[in-house]
Formats: structure tokens, sequence, C-alpha cells
């Protein structure tokens, strides 16, 4: 988990991220919430052009 954490903050491995994110859609009540909405995060347009570009 801090992994992700850090690699969101540096705009890397977006797809570990995401994996992540699936395995705490599984932990209720707090990982259901920090997992869906990471996923909201990770699919909107603007991040994965951030991502693509490699800024922060």
């Amino acid at each position: 988990m801090i992994f992700s954490g850090y690699f969101i903050l540096q705009m890397k491995h977006r797809l570990f991220s995401r994996i992540m994110a699936a395995i705490n859609l599984f932990q209720f009540p707090l990982g259901t919430a920090l997992g869906l909405f990471t996923f909201i995060l990770l699919n909107h347009p603007s991040v994965r052009e951030s991502y693509k570009a490699g800024t922060s």
C-alpha cells in the first residue's frame, strides 16, 4: 500500500496502483472506499494524460 501511494505521487506504475486498488476493494469499509476512489481517480482523463507525459 505504501508503494502505491509513493508511485501515485511520482506518477509512475499506474497498473500497480490499479492492482492495489482492486485488492483494497475487499477490505470493507475503508479499503472499499479507498479502492473505489483510487479507480475513479486513476481513470480520469487528465490523470491518464499526466501518467503518459510522466509529469506530476
